[in-house]
């Protein structure tokens, strides 16, 4: 089991994989999750997991991604994991 493990992602409309990553990834500390503005229930059942905070994609990017925002948030959201974390994952979820 993996403790003291947060795992950051950036996703759209992944609701159909969505079981998937989290059974994977449920022993996290915490799961934060990028959303950039799913239509399909994506951002609905993440909200309903333990331990799993639901974040907007920074900017209007009419849910595309935009490789600036992606980069920028990849390349700072670890940051906070500070002393709160002894592990931290950063990935892509998407089709």
């Amino acid at each position: 089991m993996f403790r003291g493990c947060w795992i950051y992602t950036l996703t759209y409309n992944c609701l159909d994989m969505a079981p998937h990553f989290w059974h994977y990834h449920k022993t996290a500390d915490r799961i934060v999750v990028y959303d950039n503005g799913s239509t399909d229930g994506t951002r609905e059942y993440f909200e309903s997991r333990l331990h799993t905070e639901v974040r907007p994609y920074q900017g209007s990017t009419d849910s595309k991604f935009r490789d600036d925002i992606h980069a920028e948030i990849k390349n700072s959201c670890w940051k906070e994991t500070h002393d709160k974390a002894n592990g931290v994952t950063i990935m892509d979820f998407e089709k």
